[in-house]
């Protein structure tokens, strides 16, 4: 409990220095006063922004306007993007609410590790998304995979499938989806030496699974205050 009340007393202090006029939460880092965050490009790149000095929460967000396809097939709902094949156990709207997150997050996925997968004129990324663990289990020994049903999630490099179950909140599903559709991404669009540490590929995947997301625009990379 003390430690408690000392780390929000520390935040309480942090956050009233906020309020000076000289350390605006939108002052540039770099000295050059404070940024409109009106004034950025919403389009312009992640690292566009650390190169303009701008603190982490004016880099820019990537939206997806599109459309996801949704088909039923009765076991299944399939939510069909440009990049993604998503197959869920799930109802149509959170199958199409997530398919939209995992789209919307390919350019930041893209901009984060330098270039993206070659995928052919109608190949998509597949995901598999199971409505519980043994559900999960069972996908897992459909596609041979054995030796990792205790975990949350699992992408296999062999058939370039992502799979993972919903978890207990939403956000912490969408945490998951991108954890594994960024180690789906990474590993498909570099071509990665073996025996790379697990610290480096779980961490990266970690960092880019925190995110911000509002239904239409996303930013990877950001740590949830709330």
């Amino acid at each position: 409990p003390a430690l408690w009340k000392v780390s929000f007393l520390c935040s309480a202090l942090l956050l009233s220095a906020c309020g000076e006029d000289d350390a605006d939460a939108n002052a540039n880092p770099d000295g050059g006063g404070a940024v409109d965050a009106s004034s950025v490009d919403a389009n312009a790149s992640l690292d566009a922004g650390a190169d303009a000095g701008l603190p982490p929460e004016l880099y820019p967000s990537d939206c997806f306007e599109g459309t996801v396809e949704v088909q039923d097939t009765g076991e299944l709902r399939l939510g069909i993007t440009e990049h993604y094949r998503l197959e869920s156990q799930l109802d149509t709207e959170r199958t199409e609410a997530l398919a939209r997150l995992l789209e919307a997050a390919w350019p930041q996925y893209a901009r984060f590790f330098g270039q993206e997968p070659t995928l052919g004129e109608t190949e998509r990324l597949r995901v598999r998304l199971f409505r519980d663990a043994s559900a999960y289990r069972a996908g897992l020994a459909e596609d041979g995979i054995t030796g990792v049903g205790g975990s949350g999630g699992y992408y296999e490099p062999s058939n370039r499938t992502a799979y993972l179950f919903d978890q207990p909140t939403q956000y912490y599903t969408q945490t998951l989806l991108l954890h594994e559709a960024g180690h789906q991404f990474h590993g498909t669009a570099i071509d990665l030496p073996r025996g790379l540490p697990f610290w480096y590929i779980e961490g990266t995947a970690e960092y880019i699974s925190r995110h911000d997301w509002d239904a239409r625009c996303i930013r990877l990379g950001i740590q949830q205050l709330l």
